[in-house]
C-alpha cells in the first residue's frame, strides 16, 4: 500500500491520471473486490446529501459558487438515490436475496 501511495505522489503532470480514471481504478482494482465499490458509493451519497441539505452560502468562495455546488449535490443525490432504490428494490423482490432485510434495505424509502 505505501508504494502505490509513493507512487502516486511521485507521479507528475505527465502522468497523472484523470479524475474518471482514479474513480475508475477506486471502482474496478481493489483488493477488496466489491466492497472498495460500496464504500465508494455511501462516500458519494453521504457526501452529496449533506452538501445537498446545507446553506449555499456556506461555500461561496471566489472562485465556487455556493449554489452551484449545492446544485450539483443534489443532481448527484438524486441519481444516486434513484439508482440505489432501483438496485434495492430489485433485491427485496427477490426473497434469496441476501441484503433484504438489511439496515441498507431500511434507509430506501421505496422499500419500507
Amino acid at each position: 500500500m505505501k508504494d502505490e501511495l509513493d507512487n502516486a505522489v511521485s507521479a507528475g503532470p505527465a502522468t497523472r491520471k484523470t479524475n474518471i480514471e482514479v474513480v475508475t481504478d477506486l471502482m474496478e482494482y481493489s483488493r477488496f473486490g466489491g466492497l472498495a465499490q460500496a464504500f465508494v458509493m455511501d462516500a458519494l451519497a453521504k457526501h452529496a446529501d449533506r452538501v445537498a441539505t446545507s446553506d449555499p452560502e456556506a461555500f461561496d468562495t471566489a472562485f465556487l459558487s455556493g449554489h452551484a455546488w449545492v446544485g450539483v449535490a443534489k443532481e448527484i443525490k438524486a441519481k444516486l438515490d434513484a439508482h440505489l432504490s432501483f438496485v434495492i428494490s430489485r433485491q427485496i423482490k427477490d426473497p434469496q436475496c441476501p441484503n433484504t432485510k438489511t439496515k441498507v434495505a431500511a434507509k430506501w424509502k421505496c422499500c419500507r
